[in-house]
């Protein structure tokens, strides 16, 4: 069985095939969903384009997303780890893939 999915978040649907269906699932991931750079940039209380002044501001805040973007990670990663085979088009995501991915 081939499993092919290029828009949105595949990562719930391949764990799916995987799992329930016996799939093999591949990956080509063109930016991840979530990268090391992401979780760096809330981590830090940094102002960017994934963290709004209002949020890097506040401790409680920062601190809600952080857990947020560490728990989406996780499961991310997990997600990933179902891929027998990754395609990346870039050295700088293959560093995130594998960071997150394992």
């Amino acid at each position: 069985m081939l499993f092919w999915l290029l828009a949105g978040f595949p990562a719930a649907a391949a764990v799916l095939f995987a799992v329930l269906g016996g799939a093999r699932v591949a990956a080509y991931v063109h930016y991840p969903t979530i990268s090391t750079d992401m979780l760096a940039a809330v981590g830090a209380q940094g102002t960017a384009f994934n963290n709004r002044r209002l949020i890097a501001r506040s401790r409680v805040l920062t601190r809600g997303k952080a857990l947020y973007y560490q728990i989406f990670a996780r499961f991310y990663g997990w997600a990933g780890s179902f891929s027998r085979a990754t395609m990346v088009n870039s050295s700088w995501t293959g560093g995130h893939i594998e960071a997150l991915w394992g």
